[in-house]
């Protein structure tokens, strides 16, 4: 998931109205938009199935927004 992907995601996202669950299994890579982006996830959405390494860098950007 790249920057180019982040803005088609939040319309389809704010158009479903309802909660959101992201099934992260089969990304392999992402940038550092990517990343701000799913740290911004609202709570009651989820991302599922993150490849630790992508979860530990959302973390840390959870961290920096703090």
């Amino acid at each position: 998931m790249q920057a180019q992907h982040v803005e088609e995601l939040k319309a389809q996202i704010g158009a479903s109205g309802a909660r959101v669950v992201l099934d992260l299994e089969e990304l392999s890579l992402v940038d550092i938009d990517a990343v701000r982006f799913s740290a911004l996830v609202k709570p009651e959405d989820r991302l599922v199935h993150c490849p630790p390494y992508i979860n530990d860098w959302i973390a840390k950007e959870r961290g920096r927004d703090a």
